[in-house]
């Protein structure tokens, strides 16, 4: 009888020392970030190289082969970089928007290239017609000096805020 006792002392101090044990993990877990995350981080896959804000500008933008054809469009997020549009319409990466950004803040207009690395369409979002809208992730890749000050100048007044 006391063997027994023993032995069901025994069973129980270990179940609480091993649940004390995987308790502790999982809290080490949870403050830890994955190593898959945090690699991807540091080969560039989660970096960037600007710091973006997020900011609703009217614009208007073309395509080369449609030149006279001008579309309306708003930013979703913009950066020294590049920025983020949503449009009426789905790009191939690689294809080239001339843009022409309203930034009525500083009561004047951009006018840059952008070109499509990203676009995917926008799920949680429709005009009243059903219309699907997409989302573009355009990288800037030509503008004049002055075009460039005028927007490098917005992107710093935006990081002041």
């Amino acid at each position: 009888m006391i063997l027994l006792a023993i032995e069901i002392v025994f069973i129980v101090l270990l179940s609480l020392i091993l649940y004390f044990i995987i308790r502790s993990e999982r809290l080490e877990c949870k403050n830890s970030v994955p190593k898959a995350r945090v690699d991807g981080y540091l080969e560039g896959a989660d970096r960037r190289k600007y710091i973006r804000f997020k900011k609703t500008l009217d614009a208007t933008y073309r395509v080369k082969h449609k030149p006279n054809l001008r579309m309306r469009c708003k930013t979703v997020d913009i950066s020294e970089g590049g920025l983020r549009l949503i449009l009426d319409a789905k790009f191939s990466n690689g294809e080239v928007l001339h843009l022409v950004i309203d930034i009525s803040d500083m009561e004047k207009a951009v006018e840059l290239e952008g070109k499509v690395v990203w676009s995917e369409e926008v799920f949680d979002y429709k005009d009243s017609s059903g219309k699907r809208f997409f989302y573009a992730g355009l990288e800037f890749c030509g503008m004049t000096d002055n075009h460039a000050q005028i927007l490098a100048n917005y992107i710093k007044k935006l990081s002041a805020i």
